[in-house]
């Protein structure tokens, strides 16, 4: 399970600029890091987020893409 509200720090990059900015985010310069919110990451993006296991209750930190492709 994760809360899909929990905050990510993510750099600018040439890549995600365009996702970013369609939500909402103001550029600033590439490389600087900002904060989202996980619901607003790409799918493919490596952050890191915070999960609980639905069968162990362990507190992980996983990518973000890796918790997409197990959904």
């Amino acid at each position: 399970m994760i809360d899909l509200r929990q905050k990510v720090f993510v750099k600018w990059n040439p890549t995600t600029r365009t996702h970013f900015e369609n939500l909402g985010y103001s550029f600033t310069k590439y490389n600087d890091v900002f904060e989202v919110v996980a619901e607003d990451l790409p799918i493919g993006s490596g952050s890191l987020v915070v999960v609980n296991c639905d069968y162990c209750n362990e507190t992980l930190k996983i990518p973000y893409f890796r918790y997409m492709s197990a959904t």
